[in-house]
Formats: structure tokens, C-alpha cells, sequence
């Protein structure tokens, strides 16, 4: 819990690096974005050949005409 308690701030707090990934998938390890795609199928491909079996948070950032609901 205490990982995505910390990924939740990084997010919070590196806003607008998100957002020009929008409408994209992306992956956060350690503090930073190492991967995005247009599917989630990209982003994990793209993040698995260049960190291996770490792994990261992925996360869909919506465009600013889609609506995002949190259940």
C-alpha cells in the first residue's frame, strides 16, 4: 500500500509530464514514466524490454474530452 501511496504523490505532483501523454497508456517505475503506447499491450512491451521483470505501475491518461471515473 505504502507503493501506491507514493505513486499516487509522484502523479499529484508531476501533472503536466502526464498529461502530455494523454490518451495514451503509460508505465511509472521509481519516479519516472519509462514507457507509453497506444495500448496497454505497447506500454508493456516497451517497458519489459527496456527494465526487464520489474514492475511498473501502468496507468491510462485520459483526454481531456473523455470523462474519468474513479469506482
Amino acid at each position: 500500500m505504502a507503493s501506491l501511496q507514493r505513486e499516487h504523490e509522484w502523479l499529484v505532483d508531476h501533472h503536466a509530464e502526464v498529461e502530455k501523454h494523454s490518451g495514451r497508456w503509460i508505465a511509472i517505475l521509481e519516479g519516472r514514466i519509462i514507457a507509453d503506447g497506444k495500448s496497454l499491450e505497447q506500454a508493456r512491451d516497451k517497458a519489459k524490454s527496456e527494465h526487464g521483470e520489474k514492475t511498473p505501475l501502468f496507468l491510462y491518461v485520459p483526454k481531456k474530452s473523455e470523462e474519468f471515473l474513479i469506482l
